[in-house]
């Protein structure tokens, strides 16, 4: 329980700062959970200090681009999606993928859904460059969720620009919509009508070098407006994006609108 947790972090954290150890990453570690107790209840003058507090101990004992900064960046990602401030969780996001795209991609489930998470909050807040956001976000739940596909192709990039060649890889496509050549309207599903459901479902696809979705994942929406969303960005199609000349696969979101009239 929060109200019985807090006291002895609290405690914790003194003790910690009296030894000198303020700087540590035990320090650290404990104005984290300060800083969560703080946000769960709502309470963000209280969460923000506390949360900045453990990034900047981070990023003194580690650097700019290590690892170990990633989940304070989340965590301040959070913070400022919560306060509807879209341009600091922004940066710190934009930070955090900058990080993780330096990494060897990896099977990781948990910071996928993870970044998943942030699309439509942001896109929901409208914050500037939002859509290439997008690009950079949906990129990177690629690497996380199909890591062999996308160590393959950094891999034949890599080989190709050694040898002065143009290689085939993911582009960040960000919001996609206005790419379509062809975007079916979904259909509007009987229960949700009858129960005057509405909304937006943002929709997570790569579209190969064709133009032709191959993936389509329901990010965010109402569940009963989710499944025709995807179906409806299934049967998508897409101009070929060029790179360099060549077709390139492209990672990107398409939105859709549910509205009753």
């Amino acid at each position: 329980k929060n109200g019985e947790a807090e006291p002895l972090f609290k405690r914790a954290l003194a003790v910690v700062e009296k030894q000198g150890g303020g700087e540590s990453d035990f320090a650290a570690d404990i104005n984290t959970e300060l800083g969560l107790i703080r946000l769960w209840d709502r309470d963000y003058d209280g969460a923000g200090p506390l949360l900045q507090r453990a990034f900047d101990i981070r990023r003194k004992l580690h650097g700019t681009d290590d690892t170990a900064l990633v989940p304070a960046l989340f965590n301040l990602t959070d913070l400022y999606i919560l306060r509807g401030r879209p341009e600091q969780a922004h940066s710190f996001l934009s930070w955090a993928i900058s990080i993780l795209s330096r990494q060897p991609p990896r099977k990781d489930p948990a910071t996928a859904k993870r970044l998943k998470s942030y699309l439509c909050p942001l896109m929901g807040l409208s914050a500037a460059n939002d859509k290439e956001l997008a690009g950079k976000v949906s990129n990177a739940i690629w690497r996380f969720e199909e890591p062999e596909a996308a160590a393959e192709y950094e891999k034949e990039q890599k080989e190709r620009e050694a040898r002065g060649e143009t290689g085939k890889k993911i582009v960040e496509g960000g919001v996609l919509n206005g790419h379509a050549v062809r975007k079916p309207p979904p259909d509007y599903p009987l229960a949700a009508k009858q129960q005057r459901v509405m909304g937006t479902v943002v929709v997570q696809i790569v579209v190969d070098e064709s133009g032709k979705v191959i993936k389509a994942e329901a990010l965010c929406g109402h569940p009963l407006l989710a499944k025709a969303a995807v179906e409806a960005a299934r049967g998508a199609r897409f101009t070929p994006t060029l790179l360099s000349g060549m077709p390139v696969k492209v990672s990107g979101v398409i939105t859709y609108n549910f509205v009753l009239q």
